[in-house]
């Protein structure tokens, strides 16, 4: 791959009602073990990388819950409302950036 081409990444939830594709390379990934994304994940941790908002793109009905973190920014978790699968999540700080 040159440094002009991009790779495309995408995916989609449980029973494919909700699909994303994002073409910019993602940021730094993570495995996080803080509560919030414990209990996001239903496990020891939750894993994910940090793309940015222009960059992604989903298609689909999506349902939404927010919350304030441990770190006092608000999370808004997307997900599919058939069964329950979340796409991404969206943090107000520092910068406006998906997960």
């Amino acid at each position: 791959m040159t440094d002009t081409e991009t790779s495309k990444f995408s995916g989609h939830c449980l029973c494919g009602s909700v699909s994303f594709e994002f073409s910019a390379e993602p940021e730094s990934p993570h495995c996080c073990h803080c509560d919030d994304c414990r209990r996001a994940s239903g496990s020891v941790y939750g894993s994910f990388v940090y793309v940015s908002t222009e960059a992604l793109q989903v298609t689909g009905e999506m349902r939404s819950y927010e919350h304030q973190n441990d770190q006092s920014s608000t999370m808004t978790k997307y997900f599919c409302p058939s069964c329950g699968s979340v796409s991404y999540t969206h943090l107000t700080l520092p910068t406006n950036r998906e997960v």
